[in-house]
């Protein structure tokens, strides 16, 4: 029986409950992006994630960089800035195009592979014609690749690239889109803080969360990680003013006790 086709999604929504659970999310005519749990990222080593990460998280000024045309870029208008790709720019210098691949590869549920006839990267889910060729199920285009991008990152408990306004947004929207541009490359060139580094931050949900152990956090996804390492720190935080409260009473009526569910914002 054929499979009933969906229609094209034009934007990428995920709510709390996409983001949080284990199953993967189906972007129709594109294909199923996985949070990936704990025990596949320790397969492929932090190192490898990260890089996965990292090259799905680059903008156009970032790319340039990476590659050494930063003053190629920077001669650029804001504008002809602006109006840049990041899909055309990988495939323009292919150096980082097997890296994308593998790194949207991993991501996805289905298999990715690059089309060089069509300059685009299908999905496979295994499906095969009469003849025993394999068919595309789904694709990544250009108009696509960014929010699929983003989507990945959102997964990954990570904020979505910087949005880049359209040329005809003017001029006041073009030169703060450069600030911001300029603020992440100076970010990404801060001492990451160890603390935060993904082992570290298992071993200390697992350490106290009274339903993981360092034998059963493997099984979660990295998002879960995430989210339950921010709500630990939440809740440490309240029951030091429960107990501050107690002891000396709420005279400025500032204690929250509500504040154990707030919605924790990436």
């Amino acid at each position: 029986m054929p499979r009933e086709k969906q229609p094209f999604k034009e934007t990428v929504s995920l709510g709390s409950l996409e983001l949080l659970s284990n199953e993967p999310v189906r972007f129709p005519c594109t294909g199923s992006i996985i949070s990936p749990l704990l025990k596949d990222i320790a397969k492929i080593g932090y190192a490898r994630y990260m890089s996965h990460l990292n090259v799905l998280s680059l903008t156009p000024g970032a790319f340039c960089r990476l590659l050494g045309r930063r003053a190629e870029y920077e001669a650029l208008s804001a504008k002809e800035q602006a109006a840049l790709s990041i899909y055309d720019l990988i495939l323009s210098d292919r150096s980082l195009l097997p890296a994308v691949e593998e790194a949207l590869d991993f991501f996805f549920v289905e298999t990715v592979r690059f089309e060089e006839a069509y300059q685009t990267f299908f999905t496979y889910d295994g499906t095969r014609d009469p003849e025993g060729n394999l068919l595309p199920t789904g694709a990544i285009h250009r108009d696509m690749y960014g929010r699929i991008c983003d989507a990945i990152l959102l997964r990954n408990h990570l904020k979505p690239r910087p949005a880049v306004p359209q040329q005809s947004a003017g001029k006041r929207a073009l030169s703060i889109l450069k600030k911001l541009e300029q603020g992440r490359a100076e970010q990404k060139g801060d001492t990451p803080d160890a603390r935060l580094e993904l082992g570290n931050v298992i071993s200390a949900v697992a350490s106290r969360h009274p339903g993981l152990d360092i034998r059963s956090i493997w099984d979660i996804t990295v998002y879960q990680l995430w989210d339950a390492f921010y709500r630990l720190c939440t809740n440490q935080i309240l029951d030091l003013q429960t107990t501050s409260v107690a002891v000396w009473g709420d005279k400025h009526k500032r204690f929250d006790a509500a504040s154990w569910y707030q919605v924790l914002k990436i």
